[in-house]
């Protein structure tokens, strides 16, 4: 791809690498974003707010087409609803790395239906500099699912369990959630990659999670607990 001539990514090998950072967020978790029957998306924006990846479920949860929004400002999505003005007024630059915050909006599908919408984001780091943001986002539903809905699975997570990740392997997990490959996390930690795998399979079965998709289940669930104990105490 030349991106010498895209007003958002401009010219350098860095900038190149960034925008391969947002527009291809970690395989393995985009797997399961664009799997046929996913309930989530999985989003990245810029720091401008620029739209650089929205996984296929887009259409099937709130009826978006990426390819309507690619590197435009999702701005315009947003209805005059008042639980909006604080995501709309929030400056992305001000997330702090490694925690999840959790916010609910509405917005306008692009058949022009007011979806109600609860997202879950962080920063994405590139060599530990804030380049954008990464999010998943499910649609609130006004009745709870039916069984068939949900194929029977009921996500009862114990969060006591987190207390016996090791530093180490807490950052995994962390870096894990957001996005970040096991090479990336290993030049960061000055490691291996076979010993981030270790340390990555260490916490999974300390959290009693079998899958990738119940990590990141189980991390967005717990970073929601702990955000909403901040609130009310």
């Amino acid at each position: 791809m030349n991106t010498s001539s895209d007003p958002l990514f401009v010219g350098s090998v860095r900038d190149s690498e960034i925008e391969r950072v947002l527009t291809h967020p970690s395989p393995d978790f985009a797997a399961i974003a664009n799997a046929e029957n996913s309930d989530f998306i999985l989003y990245t924006t810029n720091l401008d707010r620029h739209l650089t990846y929205m996984s296929k479920s887009s259409w099937n949860v709130c009826r978006l087409n990426f390819e309507n929004w690619r590197k435009r400002s999702f701005a315009p999505m947003f209805t005059d609803d008042p639980a909006n003005e604080f995501y709309k007024n929030f400056d992305d630059r001000t997330l702090v790395p490694n925690q999840i915050q959790l916010v609910e909006c509405e917005i306008f599908s692009d058949e022009g239906n007011r979806v109600r919408l609860e997202v879950r984001r962080t920063l994405l780091l590139y060599q530990d500099e804030p380049i954008g943001v990464i999010g998943i986002t499910r649609r609130i539903r006004k009745e709870p699912p039916q069984l068939s809905e949900t194929r029977g699975v009921h996500w009862k997570f114990d969060f006591s369990l987190v207390e016996l990740l090791t530093s180490s392997e807490r950052y995994v997990v962390e870096s894990v959630v957001q996005g970040a490959l096991n090479k990336n996390i290993a030049k960061r930690c000055n490691v291996t990659e076979r010993t981030i795998e270790t340390r990555r399979a260490r916490a999974m079965a300390k959290l009693e999670v079998k899958s990738l998709a119940d990590l990141v289940r189980y991390w967005v669930e717990y970073s929601s607990h702990r955000e909403r104990e901040r609130l009310t105490n």
